[in-house]
């Protein structure tokens, strides 16, 4: 578990498994509605069994660190450059 939570803290409606069942030809849809429900349910722990889903949605969530990162340091640099040369400025 990560940070000081403990089993107790996790309720049945804190936690979404998305299950690997293919039991059609459109499963990998099926996945992702299920993905799309619990995210927007706002649900803490989610739990993706699909492989291809679970390295989709990393994926997905590195991008998004990324480009906060480079926003945040670009915003740091932009403010940095207006101290050091307020002569510069609009």
């Amino acid at each position: 578990m990560a940070g000081d939570e403990s089993d107790s803290d996790l309720k049945p409606s804190s936690v979404a498994i998305i299950r690997e069942v293919y039991d059609s030809e459109n499963a990998h849809i099926k996945f992702e509605m299920e993905l799309e429900r619990a995210l927007e349910a706002g649900v803490r722990v989610i739990v993706i069994e699909p492989e291809p889903l679970g390295e989709e949605t990393a994926r997905w969530i590195y991008v998004g660190n990324l480009l906060h990162k480079v926003s945040v340091y670009s915003g740091l640099c932009s403010i940095a450059s207006g101290v050091k040369h307020p002569q510069n400025g609009i």
